[in-house]
């Protein structure tokens, strides 16, 4: 079954920029450089709740701790901020352990033996509706 978005967004936590975003113009704006584009991307986002949005949250391992208790990224994560958003988090295994402590979280997988090459395919296959 594949899935279709209007929006795909794949956010580095390890960025300063993403990972202090109060709001979802602030991380619209690390994709897009116009702000009328911004604003309008923006305020479509949060007219529809964040539906038939992905965001992939790439390197909770790399997110600051402080961020990790509290932030605008957490809170989309538990479902606080575009409750109809679909999300995905990566993180390394290590790392993992708060993050699979949230409520909101109702999948867990482990890749394992994969290069970045095939991961990228293979999410791409999985996430791209077929023509």
């Amino acid at each position: 079954n594949k899935c279709s978005f209007d929006f795909v967004f794949v956010i580095s936590l390890r960025d300063d920029e993403a990972s202090s975003a109060v709001n979802i113009y602030e991380l619209v704006s690390l994709f897009h450089g116009s702000k009328r584009m911004c604003e309008a991307v923006s305020d479509r986002i949060i007219e529809t709740d964040g539906k038939d949005m992905l965001l992939i949250f790439d390197g909770w391992d790399e997110f600051k701790r402080r961020d990790q208790n509290r932030s605008f990224i957490l809170d989309i994560i538990q479902g606080r901020q575009l409750h109809k958003c679909n999300v995905l988090v990566t993180s390394r295994t290590y790392a993992s352990t708060k993050l699979l402590q949230l409520h909101s979280v109702n999948r867990h997988v482990e890749v394992l033996g994969f290069e970045e090459k095939e991961i990228f395919l293979y999410v791409s296959n999985e996430l791209i509706e077929e023509k």
